[in-house]
C-alpha cells in the first residue's frame, strides 16, 4: 500500500503505471467508450489521458480515486498495484505488451480446495483474474503455484532478460521481445525463476508462429537455461506431439505436465527438480 500526505502530488512507481495503463486500456476496449468521454469522467483534458494512457506522463496518487471511479475498478487495488507488481527489466514503462493476449479460464474453475491454498491480495487477485494471459484455468495454475511458493507477479521483457528468441506479436509477427509483459519470478538460494505466459514466438525452420504457454528463464551460478513449459490437456490447442516438435525446431528445452499435476502439491518441487536437471545437462555440455 502507498502511504502519501492527502492531497500531494506524487508519482507512482513504474509497475503502477503499466498496470494502471493496462487497465485503462482494458476499460476503453471492453466498455467501448471513447479516451475523450474516460477523460470528462476523469475531470482532465483528452491531451493529458492520453499521457497517462501512452505512459509518458505519470499518474498523481492524488487522482487514483476519480481515476477507479471512471475506469470501474476500486481504488484499493489500483493502490496495491503500486507495490504488487515490480519491473524486473526495461525502465521505460511505455513498453508494456497490450492485448490481445488470451483470458480464457477463471481462477474460480480451478479446484476449490487448490483456490482455498491461495493466500493473494486483492489488488494480485483482481490482475490475475482479468489480466493474465493464458488458454485454459490450468494454465494459470502453474503462476499461481509459483506465487504460492514464494514468487511475485511482475513485468519483464525477455529480450532484456537475456532470450534469443525470436519473439514476436500474434497475428502481426513484429518483434515484441523487447516489449513488457506480465511474469512471475521467484527467487530462491541462489537460483532465480522466472515464468512468462503466452509467448509467441516465430519457428524459422518450420515456418510458423508458435505460441508457448509458458517461456520459462532459469539462472543459477555462472548458467541460465530456457525452456518451453507446456500444460497439456484436451483443452490445448496442439497435442504433446506438436508440442516436442515445435520445440525441438526452437531448439527449446521441453517441460510437460498434464492439466491433473498442475494443482498438486507436489507441481513444485517437481518444476524445481526439472530445472536443475536442466542446468545440470548445460554444465555438462560446457
Amino acid at each position: 500500500m502507498v502511504s502519501v500526505v492527502p492531497g500531494a502530488v506524487v508519482n507512482i512507481i513504474r509497475g503502477m503505471n503499466i498496470g494502471i495503463r493496462r487497465l485503462i486500456m482494458t476499460a476503453l476496449e471492453t466498455e467501448g467508450v471513447r479516451q475523450e468521454a474516460l477523460a470528462d469522467r476523469i475531470g482532465i483534458s483528452g491531451a493529458e489521458f492520453s499521457r497517462w494512457k501512452t505512459g509518458s506522463r505519470d499518474i498523481p496518487i492524488g487522482m487514483l480515486p476519480r481515476l477507479a471511479e471512471a475506469i470501474r475498478v476500486e481504488q484499493p487495488i489500483l493502490e496495491e498495484l503500486a507495490s504488487d507488481f515490480p519491473i524486473i527489466s526495461a525502465p521505460d514503462p511505455r513498453r508494456i505488451l497490450l492485448p490481445p493476449y488470451p483470458i480464457k479460464g477463471s481462477i474460480n474453475d480451478l479446484p476449490k480446495w487448490f483456490v482455498e491454498k491461495l493466500d493473494l491480495t486483492k489488488a494480485q487477485w483482481h490482475e490475475i483474474e482479468h489480466g493474465f494471459p493464458r488458454d485454459t484455468a490450468r494454465e494459470l495454475a502453474v503462476a499461481l503455484q509459483v506465487l504460492r511458493h514464494g514468487g511475485e507477479l511482475c513485468w519483464c521483457a525477455p529480450v532484456d532478460l537475456g532470450c534469443g528468441l525470436l519473439i514476436i506479436k500474434r497475428e502481426t509477427f513484429e518483434a515484441a521481445g523487447h516489449l513488457l509483459r506480465h511474469a512471475v519470478r521467484m527467487v530462491g538460494k541462489a537460483r532465480e525463476v522466472i515464468v512468462i505466459p503466452q509467448v509467441s514466438t516465430a519457428v524459422v525452420s518450420q515456418s510458423r508462429e508458435a505460441r508457448l504457454d509458458y517461456l520459462v528463464r532459469w539462472k543459477g551460478p555462472r548458467v541460465c537455461v530456457w525452456a518451453d513449459l507446456e500444460v497439456d490437456s484436451t483443452y490445448h490447442e496442439e497435442t504433446a506431439d506438436d508440442d516436442r516438435r515445435r520445440t525441438h525446431g526452437l531448439r527449446l528445452r521441453r517441460l510437460g505436465f498434464s492439466d491433473s499435476q498442475v494443482v498438486l502439491d507436489s507441481f513444485m518441487p517437481r518444476l524445481i527438480d526439472a530445472l536443475r536437471k536442466l542446468e545440470a545437462d548445460v554444465k555438462k555440455q560446457g
